[in-house]
């Protein structure tokens, strides 16, 4: 697991999970150009359900043996990977 230790004004702190970290370097940095973030509510959305509905499940698309998130065969993840794909798109 990634950790990143930071000096922060109450003294040192850890910060773990990628994405955690990567939050914290937005918000911490948000006003040095340019912004790693669309400015769009919209992608910001599509961005936050991607990464956490469709990344536990994307190995299905390009591997041939479990595991394959909460699924027990491939063609159900990829049934759920479509589905989640037209959430999305709608």
């Amino acid at each position: 697991m990634p950790m990143l230790t930071v000096e922060g004004e109450g003294g040192r702190f850890s910060i773990p999970e990628s994405d955690t970290i990567c939050r914290y370097l937005l918000s911490t940095y948000r006003y040095m150009g340019p912004s790693f973030q669309p400015d769009n509510p919209r992608s910001n959305l599509i961005c936050r359900f991607h990464d956490l509905y469709l990344t536990t499940i994307q190995g299905c698309m390009y591997k041939a043996s479990p595991p394959f998130g909460t699924f027990g065969c491939r063609s159900a993840a990829i049934a759920e990977y479509r589905k989640q794909l037209q959430i999305i798109d709608d």
